[in-house]
């Protein structure tokens, strides 16, 4: 289990995020949503490790997050930014490869793995390009299939961790929901996903969980269908919205109502 324990980081007087604790457990595809500016980064950042925490802890299966040799949490947990540019000439193949550095293997496995990884991102299409001739979607599924690789499920080996900041922001609709479903099958498989999103349906159709901040605060922490209200939808983003069940049962489908040109208006001026 990876596990935030009343974690905050403080910059100058302003607090990113504050006192927020929540478990991501083997098995489970948790999603974090949030309105710009939430603090869904800063936590992403505090679970991998790549943050230094001004109170609170995290820890992996147990044990403090410090305390784990960091050879050890890259065999354990895999983390896919929001930004990964490559601006040399590296083949897309050799960037998913980096995801099996830290295990002890033949050459051989290795290569199994990174196609496998890179066929579940598809990204298979791409061996033999170099990733600067590749549009930023493409690049994304590159960088996902180095992280699928990192984690990819392996016979008698102990759950691990695949942390995902907005894996969908540069994919069209089809590499959106083929993504979520990889995410989904990850988590099937006895792995434990988390992956900030900012589509809400896209989250309930496929999130065992959703936690939503605001304000580098945790507001709600549940089944997508306790979660996306439209009281809380209402609070959190200052937007009203109709709340439906989906025909399929699986979560709640969000219908947002048009903003009037008035407050389109208001609100740039006070960006």
């Amino acid at each position: 289990m990876l596990a935030a324990h009343r974690v905050g980081v403080l910059v100058g007087r302003r607090w990113l995020i504050e006192s927020i604790s929540l478990t991501l457990r083997p098995g489970e595809l948790l999603v974090v949503l949030g309105p710009n500016g939430a603090g869904k980064s800063t936590l992403l950042a505090c679970l991998s490790g790549a943050l230094r925490l001004s109170t609170g802890s995290v820890t992996l299966d147990g044990q403090p997050l410090t305390d784990i040799d960091p050879k050890e949490q890259a065999r354990r947990r895999a983390v896919l930014a929001q930004a990964n540019v490559v601006p040399v000439p590296v083949h897309a193949e050799e960037i998913a490869a980096l995801g099996r550095l830290p295990y002890r293997e033949s050459a051989a496995h290795s290569r199994t793995v990174v196609a496998a990884a890179m066929t579940a991102a598809d990204a298979d299409g791409f061996i033999g390009r170099t990733v600067p001739t590749l549009s930023g979607g493409e690049q994304q599924r590159v960088h996902l299939a180095r992280g699928i690789g990192q984690v990819w499920p392996e016979p008698l080996a102990p759950p691990r961790y695949l942390l995902l900041d907005e894996p969908t922001s540069s994919l069209d609709l089809a590499h959106q929901a083929q993504v979520m479903a990889t995410a989904r099958a990850l988590a099937d498989a006895g792995h434990g996903v988390l992956a900030i999103l900012h589509d809400l349906n896209l989250a309930a159709a496929t999130a065992d969980r959703l936690v939503l901040l605001d304000g580098g605060r945790l507001v709600a922490d549940g089944a997508p269908a306790e979660v996306l209200t439209q009281a809380t939808i209402a609070e959190v983003f200052g937007l009203a919205a109709d709340v439906l069940a989906r025909p399929d049962g699986r979560g709640p489908f969000v219908v947002p109502h048009a903003l009037p040109p008035r407050l389109i208006a208001d609100r740039r001026a006070t960006a």
